[in-house]
Parts: structure tokens; sequence; C-alpha cells
């Protein structure tokens, strides 16, 4: 005796239903950028200590001004970072207007490259 169609269908769509494909929601995706917050603030730090030890270890000569460098990308990671957890903070407690704002990005973007892209009318004038 053969299966049926009807009990088929649905071991088919079980794959699908979000609870078994373990789908995230805009939130928890956005829940990951807490542990490469975590990484990047690890790194600006360890980046910024490294420019300070070199910028005091080489007093007196002219690659002094390695180590401000190597702090100035120190700084500029740990800006990133405050960036980053703003946006993340955001998306977490607004989700519903995440959605909207998304949306609402990507219907401008795809009404910008409708105009552009259009070709331009432009007449030709004989001489």
């Amino acid at each position: 005796m053969t299966m049926r169609a009807p009990f088929r269908t649905p071991l088919l769509i079980i794959p699908f239903i979000p609870s078994v494909a373990f789908a995230q929601t805009i939130a928890q995706a956005a829940g990951l950028f807490n542990v490469f917050a975590g990484l990047m603030f690890m790194g600006a730090v360890l980046c910024f200590v490294g420019g300070l030890i070199t910028y005091f270890v080489r007093l007196g000569t002219v690659e002094r001004e390695d180590g401000i460098k190597i702090m100035e990308w120190g700084v500029a990671t740990l800006f990133m970072l405050v960036v980053i957890l703003a946006v993340v903070h955001v998306v977490q407690g607004n989700p519903a207007i995440v959605a909207i704002a998304f949306a609402a990005i990507i219907i401008g973007a795809i009404l910008w490259i409708a105009i552009n892209a259009a070709p331009s009318e432009k007449k030709e004038e004989k001489k």
C-alpha cells in the first residue's frame, strides 16, 4: 500500500516552519552583533594600549608618531563600536519601526534607480 498525497505534503512543509528551520527575527539577528561588539571593544582597547606603549617606548625618536597613528585607529574603532551598539539597541527595541524604515529605504533606492536609469529625452539640435 502506498502513502497518500495528503500525508506526504505536510512532511515536505516541515523544514519550512520557522521553529523547525531555526529562523531568526531581526531582533535576534541584531543580538549577534553583541558578540562582534565585544570582539571589537577588545581589539580597540588593545590597539589603543599598544599605541600608547609604542608612544612611550619611542621617546626622543622620529618614529614616535607611529604610536599616535595606532591610538587614532583605536579611537576610531571605539567610535564605530558605539555606533554599532546604538543601531543594535534601536533594532532590538523597535523592530516594527526599523522594518518600516528599511522598507522605505528599499523603496527609495528602487525609485532612485528607476529615475536615473530612465533614458533621457534630450533633443539634439541639428545645425
